[in-house]
């Protein structure tokens, strides 16, 4: 069967909008008549019952991984973007702006932003790593600030 509907604990579906024989698609997040959110899943059916369809939760759970790993790696980097910024009057949208200074030798900011950049690849390195890590399951997810602890430190410029 194919539809929308909300999994009950028991592997039963609620308000069901079933289509076809044999699977069950059903949207992540959807609000109910009360305005409150219920997490869907895709679904199939097994021994008379809906359970999720584990690879595409696998899937999903990656995704969502990868991106959250993404975005607290990507605001750490830029922390220290905005602090240099404030500290030297200059206006760097992102450490990428800062790379297209990193060589020019004649460059006010040029030692920043030769140092962000390297700092940043070592960052990435180490946040990818921890990242595949929890995927894999080969250790448990870090909270915000055990994985931003677990990230080099920027040395900063004098």
């Amino acid at each position: 069967m194919r539809g929308y509907g909300k999994l009950n604990v028991d592997g039963t579906l609620s308000s069901a909008n079933v289509q076809h024989e044999g699977f069950v698609s059903l949207d992540k997040f959807t609000k109910d008549e009360n305005g409150n959110y219920y997490e869907y899943y895709q679904l199939e059916m097994v021994d008379g019952k809906y359970v999720p369809n584990l690879t595409l939760l696998q899937k999903e759970y990656k995704k969502t991984k990868i991106q959250s790993f993404t975005n607290e790696t990507e605001t750490y980097i830029q922390k220290e973007v905005l602090k240099y910024d404030e500290a030297n009057g200059t206006a760097f949208k992102d450490v990428h702006s800062c790379a297209n200074y990193k060589d020019a030798l004649e460059y006010d900011h040029q030692n920043f932003c030769s140092k962000i950049w390297q700092w940043q690849i070592t960052v990435w390195q180490k946040a990818r790593t921890i990242q595949e890590d929890v995927v894999t399951q080969k250790r448990v997810e870090p909270s915000i600030k055990e994985f931003k602890n677990e990230l080099p430190n920027f040395v900063g410029v004098e």
